[in-house]
């Protein structure tokens, strides 16, 4: 059953989901193309890349998900937690000139997120 928020509510309710929104994290998903007999060594190339993020200002937390389906186009997902996408953007460039080892064929897909919605139950 739905309920009827009074106008006046439902103001405040958006300012201050206004002030929150400023101030929520933004979340990096980042898909692999991981090209055969490279799995192995794009993993160790992403926790070499994640020891340098870390590192860094506006780190939260990071995770490397795999796929169950070895044929999946994307074997691998990292997602990552950051502060905003500043700090996100800083980390970047910090890895690009770190010495980090490179994977022949790699292609990746970064890019950050908001929040939308969320699970109610959360």
């Amino acid at each position: 059953m739905f309920r009827l928020i009074p106008p006046a509510l439902t103001t405040a309710i958006l300012i201050a989901g206004g002030a929150a929104m400023a101030q929520q994290t933004v979340t990096l998903i980042n898909v692999f193309e991981v090209p055969e007999e490279r799995y192995e060594e794009t993993v160790a190339m992403w926790e070499a890349a994640r020891d340098v993020m870390k590192a860094q200002p506006g780190y939260i937390a990071t995770s490397l998900h795999t796929a169950l389906d070895e044929g999946a186009t994307f074997r691998l997902v990292n997602i990552a937690e950051w502060e905003s996408p500043a700090h996100f953007q800083a980390a970047a460039k910090a890895l690009k000139e770190a010495e980090t080892p490179k994977v022949e064929g790699l292609k990746f897909h970064p890019m950050l997120y908001r929040m939308l919605r969320q699970d109610p139950e959360n």
